[in-house]
């Protein structure tokens, strides 16, 4: 549209020019004494001084009022995040059940995550999540959750953290700040802090047995 205006507009300027040095064109006779109207109004507003050409209406400043626009604090701190996300990729577990899939990858997976946790010392919440799937029920989903968290502190037990720094619970298929659209994504065990809103956040939600 914006080139449609354009040309319209244009060409009523270049008409005007040409019948000011040169006989009218057959578009200029129709066009009558509305075209020469036209630009004088538009070099009358681009002067903006002196009166304005018989039959123009007058340019009149127009007040417009401010609008205000709040912008996000580009300072504001980051949604909070899980201290580590044990997924597919990292922690691959055997369908419908609490067995990792691969156990080389699992030890390498834990034996990190536990020298991460002992060097930043604090205690924790092991959160287990699964996929929603069209035969599973909230309790056998709940169940499995929380029997993947339990493996995972279990083996970060083994690695040196105690048992009072580690708590155990199941988001099953719950909605919660972590859950993903994509089901695959929500195969996965957290590890969060227990001094975060997050954690808090997740305790009121998930279930420990």
């Amino acid at each position: 549209m914006l080139n449609g205006k354009t040309g319209r507009g244009s060409a009523g300027v270049e008409s005007a020019g040409n019948s000011l040095t040169g006989a009218p064109s057959a578009a200029e006779s129709n066009a009558g004494n509305n075209c020469a109207e036209s630009v004088i109004f538009l070099r009358a507003k681009d002067q903006l001084t002196g009166s304005a050409a018989e039959g123009v209406p007058p340019i009149e400043a127009v007040s417009v009022k401010p609008v205000t626009v709040n912008l996000p604090d580009a300072t504001a701190s980051p949604a909070e995040a899980p201290a580590m996300t044990l997924d597919t990729s990292t922690l691959a577990f055997v369908p419908d059940s609490d067995a990792f899939l691969d156990e080389q990858q699992a030890n390498q997976t834990l034996d990190n995550a536990a020298s991460q946790l002992l060097s930043n010392g604090g205690s924790y919440i092991i959160a287990g999540s699964v996929a929603a799937t069209e035969n599973g029920s909230s309790e056998s989903s709940m169940s499995l959750s929380i029997a993947r968290a339990q493996a995972v502190r279990e083996e970060l037990i083994l690695r040196g953290l105690s048992e009072d720094s580690i708590k155990v619970i199941g988001l099953s298929t719950c909605t919660t700040p972590l859950r993903s659209t994509n089901e695959a994504d929500n195969r996965a065990v957290y590890i969060v802090d227990t001094s975060t809103d997050l954690a808090k956040t997740l305790l009121t939600i998930g279930s420990s047995s």
